[in-house]
């Protein structure tokens, strides 16, 4: 056994050393790249339910929200008694009337939406919501004139 070179020990004790800097710098990069400034497709979201952390914002649960607020304000206004016209009901009077809550995106910045309310062949009320968050969001369908607020 010759003492002057590397032995195995020596060997298998820098190869772990070098595996354990790799693993550390690949998480410093993959980090790195999640925060906003360097990936402009990430958004954080926490949910103020459980502390977690969304990658993407779901802008149809805005939808789902909206939806569900217009049945309340339809059954609460109309006693769910609706003419043969389409009825129009903004968000805005929604939230108002305080049948909406927690109607923002990502950012906290207010979205704006209406719900098509109207009577099918079958007299079943159809619940169509619609909502624009700024320039990130638009539902398909969206019509302008039809918001309060553009």
């Amino acid at each position: 056994m010759n003492k002057n070179g590397w032995g195995l020990s020596s060997e298998l004790l820098f190869i772990l050393i070098f595996v354990v800097c790799l693993v550390i710098a690949i998480l410093g990069l993959r980090q790195l790249s999640l925060t906003e400034e360097f990936n402009p497709n990430y958004h954080s979201n926490t949910d103020t339910n459980n502390g977690a952390t969304e990658k993407e914002f779901n802008y149809q649960e805005l939808e789902v929200r909206l939806k569900n607020s217009t049945i309340d304000y339809i059954r609460d206004v109309y006693n769910n008694e609706l003419g043969l016209d389409t009825l129009i009901i903004q968000a805005d009077l929604l939230r108002e009337n305080g049948y909406l809550k927690n109607y923002s995106d990502e950012d906290d910045k207010y979205c704006t939406g209406y719900s098509e309310v109207y009577l099918n062949e079958n007299n079943e009320i159809i619940y169509e919501p619609y909502v624009k968050c700024g320039d990130f969001y638009e539902s398909q369908g969206y019509v302008e004139r039809k918001d309060s607020n553009e």
